[in-house]
């Protein structure tokens, strides 16, 4: 009988194992597919230690796309300053759309941009926290902002 429950207990640990594994995302608790239409839309604000890639975002409309970030730092002032990379990233392929990066204390001058977004095209935003300088030292936090817009003029919308 003993031996019954020790397998038993094995089995229903190594399922509770395999069960418990997950994908994370972040920070970013969305239910359901979000869609991204013309116009323009703050998507949200967390935290983000270390990395984040968002869920999926299904592009609704063709258009050019432009997505901004602001951020600023979330963890001890004593650490270096921080340095934010920020990717556009094609779901289906893998493929990286655009970069930027980003230094704690310039002007953030440059937003991903991407102007062949198709309807039905699915992508995820993904957010990397790092130093400035080396050592790299522990993960780092910062916060997050950002929104996108999507237009089909020759000019964006103000």
């Amino acid at each position: 009988m003993t031996r019954f429950k020790a397998t038993f207990l094995s089995l229903f640990l190594a399922l509770g194992m395999i069960l418990g594994t997950t994908t994370a995302y972040a920070a970013e608790t969305r239910s359901g597919t979000e869609v991204w239409h013309l116009g323009e839309a703050t998507v949200g604000s967390f935290v983000v230690e270390n990395d984040n890639l968002t869920p999926v975002k299904t592009i609704g409309d063709d258009g050019k796309l432009f997505i901004w970030t602001q951020f600023s730092r979330a963890d001890s002032s004593s650490y270096p300053p921080i340095v934010v990379t920020v990717e556009l990233r094609d779901y289906d392929t893998g493929a990286v759309l655009d970069r930027v990066q980003y230094k704690e204390g310039e002007t953030i001058d440059r937003v991903l941009y991407y102007p062949n977004a198709k309807k039905g095209q699915r992508i995820q935003v993904y957010w990397d926290i790092s130093s400035q300088y080396n050592p790299p030292g522990p993960y780092r936090k910062a916060n997050i902002t950002y929104g996108y817009i999507l237009y089909q003029d020759e000019v964006p919308p103000e």
